[in-house]
């Protein structure tokens, strides 16, 4: 299941502690029942979806998130967006956050549920830089080798970055192993640097010693 990227303004908007707490509790109350409902698979799915969705429309996002639309207005949009498409769980959320007039946290909502879902599938993300695209068997063998590491399901974001010359970032949480060409090019020249140093501070104390 793909994160969802944010490009309305409207969504895009920094979310403050107060808010972003306020979407943690949501998303526990979503987990729940859609556990209790047995659907969570395809709730988490259907809400990365949706969301993703209304974000590739900028005038859509912009209403449901904005406050000058009533309340009945947007439950009765989301109503007719998907109300035959979505599972009950998801459209009755969506509404919701409409008539409480909160649907601008379902951003941060999907990526709070997100991390309930995969920390419940043991499912683990992991953020990959290349210095070019890579092939897709290429991120498989990527999957294989982390997957023995770190004991769960890795889910892969691919991102390229050209200035690492070659090699590759991996990130996982706030552990990063940097094998990059750059990076190692930059230990190397470190390590001279330092070799250099202590070189030069070994024949000053042998003159020192001598003299």
């Amino acid at each position: 299941m793909a994160e969802a990227t944010t490009n309305s303004d409207a969504f895009a908007e920094p979310i403050d502690v107060g808010a972003q707490s306020l979407a943690a509790e949501y998303a526990k109350a979503l987990f729940a029942a859609a556990e209790k409902a047995d659907a969570l698979d395809i709730v988490v799915e259907e809400l990365n979806e949706i969301v993703t969705a209304i974000l590739k429309h900028p005038k859509l996002a912009d209403v449901i998130a904005s406050s000058i639309f009533s309340p009945e207005h947007k439950v009765s949009m989301i109503d007719r967006a998907f109300g035959k498409r979505a599972h009950p769980l998801v459209t009755n959320f969506l509404k919701v956050l409409a008539s409480h007039q909160r649907s601008y946290i379902v951003r941060p909502i999907l990526q709070e549920i997100q991390k309930l879902y995969n920390k419940a599938r043991g499912r683990i993300p992991v953020r990959v830089v290349t210095a070019a695209a890579i092939t897709e068997s290429q991120q498989k063998s990527i999957a294989a080798r982390m997957k023995s590491v770190l004991g769960g399901e890795p889910i892969l974001q691919i991102e390229v970055d050209p200035n690492l010359i070659g090699g590759l970032v991996v990130q996982v949480g706030d552990v990063v192993y940097d094998g990059s060409l750059s990076a190692n090019l930059a230990r190397l020249r470190e390590q001279l640097i330092n070799r250099s140093v202590h070189e030069i501070q070994r024949r000053r104390d042998s003159v020192r010693s001598a003299s």
